[in-house]
């Protein structure tokens, strides 16, 4: 059995990753937490200051911590420097051994760390983790189909776009949009992390290939379930690569200045156009574990009940309405479209409300005025 600490644990990714481990069984859990909180679960939070080494590490010796997995969201400099301390923090604790870098998106290079942020955070932990003796592992997956189902899905990710916006039907494209990506819903990449616990040895990347489309596939797949085209822009990768991409103020705000946003949406493009986001194959979690099926974005096969994480709203048929992907889909648009009918229609008869209202007032102060004329003439 391994004991693990989740960093990030209450986050998206890291709740996602917290439920497979919960789902599987076999492991003790704990979440590492800012601020106290009660057992919830089967899972404990441990109250830590990442800046606190030394009581980090006190936390995870005194609980016999052996594995710490990263869910953090690594996308500021702070973040980044929060996970370097909590290596150190690891690296301290005589329990400790194993390490997963926060990554569950592309595979990240050196050569990009000039101008991909993302990049430069995964390598300050990897250098840092090369000074110790912790053996670690960074898990790399693709794009999170779940984005495209929402709010349909049971899913613990906030919005996001990538590339097609299904909802307001539009589409910014990198490139001619044939270059090929990985998606994966969050569920399977949960379950693989839970079977990764049970390797003896990790290789230095653990890669999940799942489902494998085009960015034009994509936007095909979006635009035949809401049954029009979509505004559909495509972007030169010059541009991508410049920092700078069509629509910034269509997309999510991501709590960073517009110019910060814009230069880290056109890297993703970027790299995605490059086809960057397509993972590598060699030594990949699934010939590991290939009893492990991952759902694909049409997939028309029926969940099985030994399924420990087949949950409603999956992007397989769900276990309980048997909806697909393309079906979930459709019923996020559907209903949206009907919320908003019934909103406009609540409007419409609120400002007839409003103007009969103003109408009767009106009519009964000329009536007033007209038989008080009428007083007066007789």
């Amino acid at each position: 059995m391994a004991i693990i600490a989740v960093a990030g644990g209450s986050g998206p990714v890291g709740r996602s990753i917290v439920d497979g481990l919960v789902a599987h069984g076999g492991h003790k859990v704990f979440v590492l937490s800012r601020s106290s909180r009660l057992a919830k679960d089967g899972v404990q939070y441990l109250a830590v200051d990442y800046n606190d080494v030394q009581g980090t590490s006190s936390s995870l010796e005194t609980n016999h911590v052996d594995t710490v997995i990263s869910a953090m969201g690594v996308v500021t400099a702070e973040a980044s420097a929060s996970q370097v301390q909590l290596v150190k923090a690891a690296n301290k604790s005589s329990t400790t051994r194993r390490f997963v870098v926060s990554a569950y998106d592309m595979l990240h290079k050196r050569e990009q760390v000039a101008h991909f942020p993302m990049a430069k955070y995964t390598f300050e932990t990897i250098d840092e983790l090369d000074g110790t003796d912790l053996e670690y592992t960074r898990v790399v997956n693709g794009f999170f189909l779940d984005y495209y189902g929402m709010p349909h899905w049971k899913t613990h990710l906030h919005p996001w776009i990538n590339f097609v916006n299904v909802e307001k039907k539009w589409a910014v494209i990198p490139g001619d949009g044939s270059a090929k990506a990985n998606f994966i819903t969050t569920q399977d990449m949960a379950r693989f992390i839970a079977r990764l616990m049970e390797l003896d040895k990790w290789s230095k990347v653990s890669s999940i290939v799942a489902d494998t489309l085009s960015i034009s596939e994509v936007l095909e797949i979006a635009e035949r379930v809401r049954g029009t085209q979509f505004n559909v822009v495509h972007d030169d990768l010059e541009k991508l690569k410049s920092g700078k991409i069509s629509l910034i103020e269509k997309f999510p705000d991501i709590g960073a200045s517009l110019d910060e946003a814009e230069k880290l949406f056109a890297s993703i493009h970027y790299y995605a156009g490059t086809g960057a986001v397509l993972v590598p194959t060699e030594d990949a979690l699934n010939s590991k574990f290939p009893d492990i099926v991952t759902k694909s974005a049409e997939d028309k096969r029926s969940i099985g009940k030994d399924e420990k994480l087949a949950m409603p709203g999956g992007p397989g048929p769900c276990r309980v309405c048997k909806h697909t992907w393309a079906d979930t889909l459709k019923i996020t648009i559907l209903a949206a479209e009907k919320k908003a009918i019934e909103e406009a229609t609540k409007s419409f008869w609120r400002k007839a409300a409003t103007k009969a209202v103003a109408y009767a007032g009106a009519f009964a102060y000329a009536a007033s005025s007209s038989s008080a004329a009428s007083s007066k003439s007789k």
